[in-house]
């Protein structure tokens, strides 16, 4: 069994799985509407997200949009 990394935004960024802070701290906000929810924790004001969760979300995004063209 692969053991979870957690993140911070920052790292998220600084580690070069998400262009930028902004966007990533959007899809944060609307966790509800895009299904990332299942990769992020909220500790206190932290928010930290779970590396593999969010390369499977990236990958469902991906498949999804691959089926969509």
């Amino acid at each position: 069994m692969e053991r979870s990394r957690f993140l911070t935004v920052k790292q998220v960024v600084a580690e070069g799985l998400y262009p930028n802070e902004g966007g990533l701290r959007w899809l944060v906000f609307n966790s509800r509407k895009n299904g990332i929810g299942k990769a992020i924790r909220r500790v206190g004001s932290r928010v930290l997200i779970d590396e593999l969760e969010f390369h499977r979300w990236m990958a469902k995004q991906a498949e999804e949009q691959n089926h969509e063209s």
